[in-house]
């Protein structure tokens, strides 16, 4: 009986916990920095970001954010964890257009 009853709590379903999460860098989104790329979410050779649309490029699985600036991306950004843990690294790409 004991067994039954141990093996039952055992198959109880893991409930979720809610998972609160922060912007990664220190800037006002929409202001100071904004999305760059989405993760891709097309398996195929194709690309598409969540909302459907090209914010993204093929197997990207990251979420890019840009400054506003040379002059902001010369200053540097604070990097936090987004969830509880320690950020272990950074990767810093400059990309420049032409507007």
């Amino acid at each position: 009986m004991r067994l039954a009853v141990l093996m039952t709590s055992c198959a109880m379903p893991v409930m979720a916990q809610d998972i609160s999460l922060s912007l990664p860098i220190d800037c006002t989104l929409g202001d100071t920095c904004y999305i760059q790329n989405y993760v891709d979410h097309d398996p195929s050779d194709a690309a598409s970001d969540f909302q459907c649309g090209g914010l993204t490029y093929d197997t990207h699985k990251g979420t890019d954010f840009g400054l506003i600036s040379l002059a902001a991306m010369e200053r540097g950004v604070d990097v936090f964890a987004s969830a509880s843990g320690t950020v272990r690294g950074v990767h810093n790409v400059l990309f420049t257009a032409d507007l």
